[in-house]
């Protein structure tokens, strides 16, 4: 993204050879003079002249052979010393440097922790930079982090969202994780949820249009809050709850939840439509453990129908 010119220059006994970044070389004499270059060494087929310096035409884009006067009929304004790669090198990377080197386009990387993308800088992200290996990294404070009217999410401040949402972003499909909501807060009351159970969330934008299935289980956990009065028919019993959009807070619209798969069944699934790009944040808690309960266990993501 960030271009750097190169430009080099050839003189001998009655030859004149002028490589430019940019503009035309004829304007180095008389303004609008192209008069072709001599064969083979006029910037790529002779694209453009070099002054009013009469010579052997080269062929091709920048027009045909100037006259010795340098008119502007042949070669004049069109001819731009033949610099192929001007103005054409931003390969569209903020973490590279663009540069046009020998009529050849070059993109090192640029110097780790320069600054690229968003320079925004508040309590939920500061600028953009570049790491070693040429991508651009969001600074962003560690999701679920307070914030000042509620808590972060992928660099933004969600009003009203309590401290700890999201646990997790997921990186890519298959996706499989164990959740634990110990200790954790009441992040969203659903309509299959018991108010006030601690969740454990996981942000997901869906890659492609399709069918995705989600699936909890809970397990009996090591030093989970288990006997603590409950039926045993409540133990290592998931609940999942889908919202729109990535850690909406408490009132975020409700997609679709779910508490036992069938009677006996005590696991969790969600057979849901998602457009291409379309962001929802999954909800897990075991069901009747009210904070400072919780349960854990396992959630996985698939998608099942393209």
């Amino acid at each position: 993204m960030r271009a750097i010119p190169a430009c080099l220059g050839l003189f001998g006994w009655g030859l004149l050879l002028v490589t430019a970044c940019s503009g035309s070389a004829g304007d180095l004499f008389t303004p609008g003079g192209g008069n072709a270059g001599v064969t083979g060494l006029g910037g790529r087929g002779g694209r453009g002249g070099t002054g009013n310096i009469g010579g052997r035409g080269g062929s091709g884009v920048g027009g045909e052979a100037g006259s010795l006067d340098g008119g502007l009929e042949d070669g004049g304004l069109d001819g731009d010393a033949g610099v192929a790669c001007d103005g054409g090198c931003d390969d569209g990377n903020d973490c590279t440097v663009d540069i046009c080197d020998a009529n050849e386009c070059r993109h090192p990387l640029a110097e780790e922790g320069a600054l690229c993308g968003s320079d925004r800088n508040d309590e939920c992200t500061t600028p953009d930079s570049c790491d070693a290996q040429g991508e651009c990294l969001p600074n962003d404070a560690p999701n679920g982090s307070e914030c000042n009217a509620g808590s972060c999410t992928l660099g933004e401040c969600i009003e009203g969202q309590p401290v700890g949402c999201p646990a997790l972003v997921v990186p890519g499909l298959p996706f499989s994780t164990g959740w634990r909501t110990v200790g954790g807060v009441n992040l969203y009351n659903g309509a299959c949820d018991v108010a006030n159970t601690p969740d454990f969330a996981v942000v997901f934008t869906a890659p492609a249009a399709g069918a995705y299935l989600i699936e909890a289980a809970g397990e009996l956990g090591t030093n989970d809050p288990e006997g603590n009065g409950d039926e045993a028919s409540n133990l290592a019993d998931s609940v999942l709850t889908i919202a729109a959009g990535a850690c909406g807070g408490l009132g975020a619209p409700e997609i679709n939840c779910n508490d036992d798969i069938a009677a006996g069944q005590l696991d969790s699934s969600i057979r849901l439509e998602l457009a291409d790009g379309e962001t929802i944040t999954i909800y897990v808690n075991e069901y009747g453990e009210v904070v400072p309960g919780g349960g854990s266990g396992t959630l996985s993501i698939t998608l099942v129908d393209p």
